[in-house]
């Protein structure tokens, strides 16, 4: 239980992390969402196949 809590953090982290950057490289909007959303997805598939 606790290993995926952890995991949860970093992942959560990760995307954080890859949000921030995809914003500074100035990516437009529209572009940013769909990062946004692909990765969001991802973990929501993550969580739910867990």
């Amino acid at each position: 239980m606790e290993k995926l809590k952890e995991k949860e953090k970093k992942d959560r982290h990760d995307d954080v992390f890859l949000s921030a950057r995809l914003c500074r490289k100035k990516l437009t909007i529209p572009k940013l969402q769909a990062k946004l959303l692909h990765f969001s997805t991802r973990n929501t598939e993550r969580a739910l196949s867990a």
